[in-house]
């Protein structure tokens, strides 16, 4: 229930083109739904299913942490 003094329709104005970008993403050998924040920050929305118990639990990863767009890791061919 929302209570406002003023009219719902500025109020809810905008709502309805929201759209946000979720993107999965794979850091550390996890598999992650984020959404873009700009092009360096991502916000974790979830762990994608089939992770370790484990995945779930840290804190790194949980919904609403802000990672990196770019991972440190350095790609395995070099």
């Amino acid at each position: 229930m929302l209570y406002s003094v003023l009219p719902i329709e500025i109020v809810m104005e905008g709502n309805d083109s929201f759209a946000p970008n979720h993107i999965e993403m794979k850091r550390n050998g996890r598999t992650l739904l984020v959404e873009q924040l700009s092009p360096y920050e991502m916000r974790v929305e979830r762990l994608v299913l089939g992770m370790s118990i484990d995945d779930y639990l840290d804190p790194a990863y949980q919904p609403g942490a802000i990672i990196p767009a770019y991972s440190e890791e350095k790609p395995s061919n070099l």
